[in-house]
């Protein structure tokens, strides 16, 4: 039987991450005047945003200790802010205010027909303002020690890269907690590759820096894109790690030939708004078309890019004229080992169920004589737990696959694809694979019997 995997989900709580910065982020693309959550980003909302991040990594640790109820002016907040949004914010905070174990414990409880997780760990450390948080090399081993060993193959997530951290390292400086910084990015990912069951790396390009070509901004072909950059470190105190462009490359560079030779794949972030340094930060660092060049230089190198550009504000679907989601069918056409996963596509929504349903037909007409290899290369991804903010995010896996049947996109027979076949050709986990040859390692060493969907690949 094939398996299905989730491509695209997360674990990490307040605790893991500038939880201020982050809850910063998530401000409405819908920048008017008339937009309360707009409004709120500006006053009183810093004032707000601190409060609900200190409550929320506050209450990682006494949830642990003790059943910790909702203050009343804290679930005011909670309530008043998911009015704001139009979000459930109180089911999020749930998820945000829990363990690593917990959540993958709820994960499997959601969808327990999923054979495979990958959840993906990020580093937010050097671009947001800047909090306490646990450290990153800690968050490896307890994803390690609490997640990945206790579910015996049913959690293998994705090992977050940042080029600051790396030229942070290089260069002996402090890091944002004020401490001499002694974490190599790139030795990170290569240790929890090859030694704790860690099957991917993962970039967030949003965060201002692009895939390839950060030396232009210093050159000045890209000035717009280096002020940019500036505003980032202005903002958030870190003029400290705004390195040089040709270096930044360098250091990716060196990721992506690593990643290749070892066929470890990438996924980044590719949505044309979410987590970004600020509001248009994805469309000035981390747009697909971005990505040409590296696998014009890398064209073995495994790639997805989540999300599948879309753009989330209704109305700037598939058809728009700036539209990311046709740029990356384009792309997969071109590259043999592109993807492009679904997750946080906000398929209960009526609208942009509409919205999908005409971009999937779209593209059937658009790209004929390519379908089949486009087929090939779509992922199923949820983007839990971050799709606890949607209404009945429960029914996300039944709606896409309603979504699909409907346009004709996969059938019966093709369906099993996109669930979890294409996942297994973008994660290297069919026989002869590197990343298979390295479970099949991690399973022997830790006295793990192979998971049902890792033994049905040899069928």
């Amino acid at each position: 039987m094939a398996p299905i995997i989730d491509i695209h989900t997360h674990l990490f709580s307040a605790l893991d991450i500038p939880i201020e910065g982050y809850l910063r982020s998530r401000r409405s693309e819908k920048s008017t005047l008339s937009n309360p959550e707009y409004i709120a980003n500006f006053f009183p909302g810093p004032q707000i945003f601190k409060y609900l991040a200190d409550r929320m990594r506050e209450r990682v640790i006494t949830r642990q200790i003790k059943k910790d109820k909702l203050g009343p002016f804290y679930k005011f907040l909670l309530c008043v802010f998911e009015k704001i949004m139009e979000q459930h914010i109180r089911e999020w905070e749930d998820s945000l205010t829990k363990t690593l174990a917990r959540n993958a414990s709820d994960l499997q409880k959601i969808w327990p027909k999923v054979d495979l997780y990958i959840p993906l760990v990020i580093d937010y450390e050097y671009w947001f303002s800047n909090t306490m948080d646990t450290r990153i090399d800690d968050q490896i081993r307890l994803m390690y020690e609490k997640v990945i060993l206790p579910s015996r193959g049913k959690f293998h997530p994705f090992v977050p890269f940042d080029p600051v951290r790396e030229l942070t390292f290089q260069d002996k400086l402090m890091n944002p907690d004020g401490q001499k910084e002694d974490i190599s990015s790139l030795k990170l990912v290569k240790d929890a590759i090859n030694e704790k069951g860690f099957i991917g790396v993962k970039l967030y390009n949003s965060l201002g820096y692009k895939p390839t070509g950060n030396k232009d901004t210093d050159e000045g072909k890209d000035r717009i894109t280096q002020l940019y950059r500036w505003r980032i470190g202005v903002r958030n105190e870190k003029m400290l790690y705004r390195f040089d462009g040709n270096r930044m490359d360098d250091v990716l560079n060196k990721l992506y030939a690593w990643c290749e030779k070892e066929e470890v794949p990438i996924t980044a972030h590719c949505m044309m708004h979410g987590i970004e340094a600020y509001p248009q930060a994805s469309e000035h660092f981390g747009s697909a078309k971005f990505w040409r060049d590296v696998l014009d230089k890398y064209p073995k190198l495994h790639l997805n890019l989540a999300h599948f550009g879309w753009n989330p504000v209704p109305g700037h679907g598939y058809h728009a004229q700036d539209n990311w989601m046709r740029e990356i069918v384009d792309m997969i056409c071109k590259y043999d080992h592109l993807y492009a996963d679904v997750s946080h596509h906000e398929v209960t929504s009526r609208g942009i169920r509409k919205e999908l349903v005409d971009a999937y037909k779209k593209i059937q007409n658009d790209f004929e004589s390519s379908l089949d290899k486009i087929r090939q290369h779509i992922l199923y991804g949820s983007d839990w737990h971050v799709l606890r903010r949607m209404n009945n995010y429960e029914s996300f896996m039944d709606r896409y696959i309603e979504i699909m049947a409907e346009t004709g996109f996969y059938d019966e027979k093709s369906q099993d694809d996109f669930l979890g076949l294409n996942a297994m050709k973008f994660l290297g986990l069919n026989p002869g694979g590197q990343n298979r040859a390295r479970l099949e390692s991690f399973y022997k060493t830790h006295k793990i019997t192979p998971p049902p969907w890792f033994q049905a690949a040899n069928d």
